[in-house]
């Protein structure tokens, strides 16, 4: 019988056994069905799963990754304090010693408590029932992506894709507005803000992308954020004071090197233009992080760039562009924006766009800045076209009257004088 069996495991001492002074991996991976068993009897208390963590402590990395495979699948038949007991054991690795075994790790258990917990309290007879005692394993991943966590990009970057993913599964939408208001104090001070876009954007994109009658969508939340934390103000801002800095920090590279290659001749030039590529790499990933997110607050949101944050863009990456590479990024974003979203620029901004392409030197454009330029061409042509094609029906009948102000829902055109022939309201073709 069950109770048998239990008993003979604990007299034999198998547990210790397995975990003991000949433990080895493989098997490790066989014996979860037994821990697994013990467990939904009763019978593993919180001495054994003390020597099974230890057990994981100062061992190889093939021991540790059987034995935290062990420890997530076992977590679900855990009762309520041996899951705590677990989670302080996790929580008390330094993020320095961190592994990607520790993440996945940390991402089970955290599936596997959060799980346990909402199923606690589903089943319980309180009304409404209550929620779980602990977000078990939000903290960690949150500290373990930001910038100043001693861990590799690697690491930084899996903790910010399993937090969007947890965030993202239902039991945890309670926690997505918490999350996002963190994500926008970190733009607000430009700590870690790579990271905080990239799960930003996650969060939001968990919401349903239709709007909905009842309950959020990500039109809805985006609106939120403008809203209550004005979203797309602490976006430029962060923009304008981050490539500030930017330019501060490649040109005193710049300024280092000139003096060296100046010194030491050819070689060192070299040798400073390599050191230079490196900076100029990053700073293109961070300018390329920005414009990423705000496409996406474009597209699927109610967002125009204004005048003013046209500028900003203008000035940060044309302007005063690092690289010919960034200005170039700068002219592939409009045109993208402009095509997925129809409205991202207003008619005040296109044209004001235009002024400032205008004043650029025809030879040194790139090909994505003649594109760029040509769409924008285009559209203003095209609307003035429309405003000569509607005066034509409006006021064309008059004589030589000068059209009248149409009004688009965008924008204010002063339709162009239009000197028809006296007969052309008769028959006369155009």
């Amino acid at each position: 019988t069950p109770g048998l069996l239990v008993e003979w495991l604990v007299r034999e001492r198998v547990v210790e056994a397995i975990f003991g002074e000949g433990m080895h991996d493989q098997m490790v991976r066989r014996c979860v069905e037994v821990l697994c068993f013990l467990a939904m009897r009763g019978a593993l208390d919180s001495r054994l799963l003390e020597l099974i963590w230890r057990s994981s402590l100062d061992k190889h990395a093939s021991v540790r990754q059987a034995i935290y495979l062990v420890l997530i699948d076992l977590t679900g038949h855990l009762p309520p304090p041996l899951i705590d007991q677990l989670y302080d054991h996790i929580r008390s690795v330094p993020y320095a010693e961190y592994t990607p075994h520790t993440v996945v790790l940390l991402r089970g258990f955290s599936v596997a408590a959060l799980q346990a917990a909402a199923a606690s309290s589903a089943n319980s007879a309180a009304s409404p029932p209550p929620k779980p005692r602990q977000w078990y394993g939000l903290h960690e991943l949150w500290e373990l992506m930001q910038s100043e966590a001693p861990v590799s990009d690697e690491l930084r970057s899996m903790g910010g894709n399993v937090l969007s993913d947890l965030l993202g599964w239902a039991t945890c939408a309670g926690r997505r507005a918490e999350f996002l208001e963190r994500c926008v104090d970190r733009l607000r001070v430009g700590e870690s803000v790579p990271q905080a876009l990239r799960l930003c954007q996650r969060i939001v994109a968990s919401f349903p992308g239709k709007p909905r009658k009842k309950g959020d969508s990500v039109f809805t939340v985006l609106a939120w954020l403008e809203e209550r934390h004005q979203l797309t103000a602490v976006i430029f801002a962060d923009i304008d004071r981050y490539h500030a800095a930017a330019r501060r920090r490649l040109e005193a590279i710049r300024s280092g090197g000139a003096c060296g290659a100046a010194a030491a001749g050819a070689e060192a030039d070299a040798s400073a233009s390599s050191a230079l590529s490196q900076p100029v790499t990053e700073h293109l990933a961070q300018v390329a992080e920005r414009l990423d997110f705000l496409s996406f607050c474009i597209t699927h949101g109610a967002f125009s760039l204004t005048r003013g944050q046209m500028d900003v863009l203008w000035d940060c990456c044309v302007v005063n562009a690092a690289s010919p590479l960034e200005a170039d990024r700068l002219f592939r974003w409009l045109e993208t924006a402009r095509l997925k979203a129809g409205d991202a620029l207003d008619a005040e901004t296109t044209r004001h766009l235009f002024a400032r392409a205008s004043e650029l030197q025809p030879e040194l454009l790139s090909t994505s800045a003649y594109s760029c330029i040509e769409i924008t061409i285009y559209i203003v042509s095209r609307r003035l076209l429309l405003m000569t094609a509607l005066a034509l029906f409006t006021g064309g009948a008059g004589g030589g009257r000068a059209g009248p102000s149409l009004y688009l829902p965008s924008c204010t055109f002063p339709v162009p004088s239009l000197n028809l022939p006296s007969g052309g309201a008769g028959g006369g073709r155009a």
